[in-house]
């Protein structure tokens, strides 16, 4: 035993795992299914990958023509009533000058929370559509969305205003996070793939 193991064994330390060692391939498709659980002392989490068949009618990229590009289409019309969400509170910033009376700086704070939502959403709209998929972030951020813009309409509090302007731009981002995403799922990573996903 060299000095090595024996200072291993002095302080309870184990070699690491042979990396090959955590994986293994189905014995029915002979692809990568899932990985082992992990060789952690805090963790017993197992880590599960979905692989297709070439023609499985279940993988989006075998999905028909007409069915990707309406979702694409879709995709196009969330993004657009993302961003006028956040460009349309613009011509009203006169009215909060004179309702609230603050000045211009402070009326077009509207503007600049909802942005500032746009950099946090992602942090959570992200990770979610890897854990859960890409239908579930945006099944349950647009329902919110509606909840959390629909007080701009009767409250009579600027802060108020300004705090639901900003949860309302996390919500949006969803789709100008996930989208492309939902394209490369659809269409395939390289350059050329997705150029003629953009292009339809």
């Amino acid at each position: 035993m060299d000095e090595n193991q024996k200072e291993a064994q002095r302080h309870d330390l184990s070699p690491p795992p042979d990396p090959a060692s955590l994986i293994y391939s189905s014995p029915n498709s002979g692809v990568l299914d899932s990985l082992r659980p992990r060789r952690s002392m805090s963790s017993s989490t197992r880590y599960n990958t979905v692989h297709f068949t070439e023609a499985d009618p279940e993988d989006p990229k075998n999905w028909p023509g007409g069915r990707k590009a309406s979702i694409v289409a879709s995709l196009c019309c969330l993004s657009f009533c993302a961003v006028f969400g956040s460009s349309c509170y613009a011509p009203g910033e006169g009215q909060v000058q004179e309702m609230f009376g603050v000045n211009a700086e402070v009326a077009s704070l509207g503007l600049t929370t909802y942005v500032l939502g746009f950099a946090f959403g992602p942090l959570l709209w992200g990770p979610l559509s890897e854990m859960f998929g890409r239908k579930t972030p945006y099944s349950v951020s647009w329902p919110l969305l509606i909840i959390v813009i629909a007080p701009s309409a009767w409250v009579n509090n600027l802060p108020v205003i300004l705090t639901f302007r900003f949860f309302a731009g996390i919500c949006s981002a969803c789709a100008l996070n996930n989208g492309t995403g939902v394209i490369a799922d659809m269409y395939g990573s390289t350059p050329r793939k997705l150029a003629k996903a953009t292009g339809l």
